[in-house]
């Protein structure tokens, strides 16, 4: 069975969004600031990282080395990429969220009451 939207934290759906929008650049700082660009909000490294270490445990998403750089220090950065459970259930958020919110435009909301 596969992963299940209700298993899919808001966080979660936000960081795979964000690995999902930088593609090859999807690493820990590029997508610490991608998630703080879309959610207006500001995110720890470590919440970020634990996130991230969670996600690759439940099989969302997927980590792979880059190559290690002088100006790291020798360390190489740690790439993100969604893998197709991560994929299946952003789509599943997705899908829920355009039914969830249909019927709904901007006019609505001047309305007052849907």
């Amino acid at each position: 069975m596969g992963y299940s939207l209700k298993d899919l934290t808001k966080i979660e759906e936000t960081v795979i969004l964000a690995i999902w929008r930088l593609g090859e650049k999807a690493y820990g700082v590029e997508v610490r600031r991608e998630v703080e660009r879309a959610t207006e909000k500001s995110v720890n490294y470590s919440t970020l990282y634990a996130t991230l270490e969670q996600m690759v445990r439940k099989g969302l998403i997927c980590k792979q080395f880059g190559e290690p750089t002088a100006v790291r220090g020798g360390k190489r950065k740690v790439f993100f990429k969604p893998a197709p459970e991560g994929l299946g259930a952003l789509k599943e958020a997705f899908e829920r969220q355009k039914n969830v919110w249909a019927g709904v435009n901007d006019e609505s909301f001047k309305r007052g009451c849907i």
